[in-house]
């Protein structure tokens, strides 16, 4: 509780710098696609989803399923799940989904859920430089973050409204988790499935939410530029 408190009013300074610490730790140890990477920069230009943090995204050159959050405006985006996408709305509704656990600090929090006992004497004596020293010694950890029902909920509901005020067709999360659960039932011991459903569990009340939201969703725009932006992503 008190780690999910402290998080809250932990200053968006130190949150981008964790972000980075991650990060750092990402392109150290993955390939990046540039050219899938500056496309979906392009693509998230376009969506105007808003948010207090500067978004950064790059694609990891990975066959898990996953995509993940990390503090203070970064994400990132496997191309093993951009494989499995047949549509804008799909990316749109993953990247809506990933920026509201950012905006709401949900990746902030279960870090230092995780961290806990090691940030506690930092937190006391008010040592944001030690928190960051603490997380950087973690870094390797983040994939394994996993994200409560409640939490999860809550991106989704969050995203879907993102999704809306775009006028982005719903669906398209919906799409996004019919297509995860086809591929967990045909192989329930593939890791590159399981990856993201082990940090983001797709549960059944999370799919039936998000097909009555979709349901009643009026104001659908078909974007002739998302479109074009992701069959160029897809055709790389």
């Amino acid at each position: 509780w008190l780690s999910g408190l402290f998080a809250n009013y932990f200053p968006e300074k130190y949150e981008i710098q964790m972000g980075e610490v991650y990060r750092k730790n990402v392109l150290e140890h993955n390939k990046i696609d540039s050219s899938k990477t500056k496309n979906i920069r392009a693509f998230f230009e376009e969506l105007h989803y808003p948010s207090p943090y500067p978004i950064v995204i790059d694609v990891v050159v990975d066959p898990d399923v996953n995509a993940y959050a990390m503090p203070g405006g970064f994400m990132v985006i496997n191309t093993g799940i951009l494989e499995k996408m047949k549509t804008h709305e799909e990316l749109a509704a993953v990247i809506a989904h990933e920026l509201s656990h950012i905006n709401q600090k949900h990746t902030t929090k279960s870090i230092f859920k995780s961290l806990s006992n090691y940030l506690f004497l930092s937190i006391l004596i008010g040592d944001a430089s030690a928190i960051i020293g603490v997380v950087a010694d973690h870094a390797n950890e983040l994939n394994n973050l996993s994200y409560s029902r409640s939490l999860e909920i809550e991106a989704d509901n969050k995203g879907m409204e993102l999704m809306q005020k775009r006028g982005i067709d719903i669906k398209g999360m919906l799409r996004l988790f019919e297509t995860l659960q086809e591929e967990e039932k045909k192989s329930k011991i593939d890791n590159k499935i399981l990856k993201l459903l082990s940090t983001h569990p797709l549960t059944e009340d999370r799919i039936a939410n998000a097909k009555k939201i979709s349901a009643e969703q009026k104001n659908i725009e078909a974007s002739a530029k998302l479109m074009e932006q992701f069959r160029q992503i897809k055709n790389q």
